[in-house]
């Protein structure tokens, strides 16, 4: 399992083990999403399908260009925008209405 799935999996279960990833996986439509997400940002033919997938169905915009840290936690769902160019950092929490943005076209860093 990639390491980034496993550290996001550990900041909504406290585990990392197979039981607790099939759990979040079938239960939870943002760890799903974050799954397909993770996937796809290695290149993976499955992971691009998935976030294909995925992205229709969920309020969540982080595009696979934006740089995401260990850990991340999407606590609500959506709707969650964010540029591109953001950073975010490890063990970040994200709720619902989260919009991170830039003005003048550099990144942002969140943490």
């Amino acid at each position: 399992m990639n390491e980034y799935i496993k550290s996001d999996l550990y900041r909504y279960t406290g585990r990392t083990d197979s039981r607790a990833f099939w759990g979040m996986y079938r239960h939870d439509r943002t760890f799903r999403w974050q799954v397909a997400f993770r996937l796809a940002k290695t290149g993976s033919f499955l992971g691009k399908v998935l976030w294909k997938l995925n992205r229709m169905k969920h309020e969540i915009d982080i595009p696979l260009e934006t740089q995401v840290g260990y850990g991340l936690y999407i606590g609500h769902g959506g709707p969650i925008i964010c540029n591109p160019t953001a950073v975010i950092g490890n063990n970040v929490n994200l709720s619902q209405w989260t919009t991170i943005g830039s003005n003048g076209g550099g990144s942002h860093y969140w943490r």
